[in-house]
């Protein structure tokens, strides 16, 4: 197991490295949304994601 997830670090370095710097903040803005999101579901909140993104930005 402790092999397994070495190798799931290393992909993860390698992958986060081609990446460039504005498509990280991307993909890190995306996260964000989708983590604060998904939570709000099971609490009853009915706002979309579109909503979360703008109340976000």
């Amino acid at each position: 197991m402790n092999e397994k997830r070495q190798n799931l670090i290393l992909n993860y370095i390698k992958n986060k490295k081609a990446l460039t710097t504005a498509l990280l903040k991307k993909e890190m803005e995306r996260l964000t949304i989708e983590l604060s999101w998904e939570p709000s579901q099971i609490e009853g909140n009915t706002y979309s994601l579109l909503d979360l993104e703008r109340l976000l930005k």
